[in-house]
């Protein structure tokens, strides 16, 4: 195209390119958003794991012990959270794995006898939330369907005081983003 060329119009060139630009992000914006989420702390304070912001993959639901999860609040009626609300914990213990905790240490052994010891005492939230810590003590296996889920923070509301979490609780992959 050249400037004596009557059909040549540099600002509809501009709008066209402009456009296309516009089009591009918006459908990669998209795409992101249709499979991650952000999630941002339920609270205000010290958290349970290391990590501000988190992106969730919501495409990526399998797991093994250690990985970092989203998922649904298994517990009705709990007087700190709403069932359904996002918890993001990491995996302590899978199915058919035991666990023992106390109030200092949780130990879990997996079904190949591999021992891993978490250690997160439960004091400081079992003191503020009124938790007599006998009730924390207990020695079980994760049922078939099910996660025993943790944080690493001293004030970590996870699996400890409220049971396992169904894997069909799973939201998604947990990364955290600052």
């Amino acid at each position: 195209m050249s400037q004596g060329n009557p059909h040549f119009n540099p600002m509809k060139r501009r709008i066209m390119i402009g456009g296309l630009i516009a089009c591009t992000i918006y459908t990669f914006v998209g795409l992101f958003m249709w499979r991650y989420e952000v999630s941002l702390p339920m609270q205000k304070g010290e958290g349970c794991l290391e990590g501000k912001v988190w992106v969730i993959d919501t495409w990526d639901k399998h797991y093994e012990q250690g990985d970092i999860l989203a998922f649904a609040f298994p517990i009705e009626g709990d007087r700190f959270f709403k069932q359904g609300q996002r918890f993001i914990k990491k995996v302590a213990a899978v199915a058919g794995e035991q666990y023992d905790i106390t109030p200092d240490i949780t130990v879990t052994t997996s079904r190949t006898g591999e021992t891993r010891f978490f250690y997160s005492s439960v004091k400081p939230i079992a003191a503020s939330i009124g938790r007599d810590l006998d009730s924390i003590v207990r020695h079980g296996v994760v049922p078939e369907g099910e996660l025993l889920m943790l944080g690493d923070l001293p004030r970590s509301y996870d699996s400890r005081f409220w049971g396992t979490v169904p894997v069909s609780n799973i939201q998604g992959r947990a990364y955290a983003f600052f």
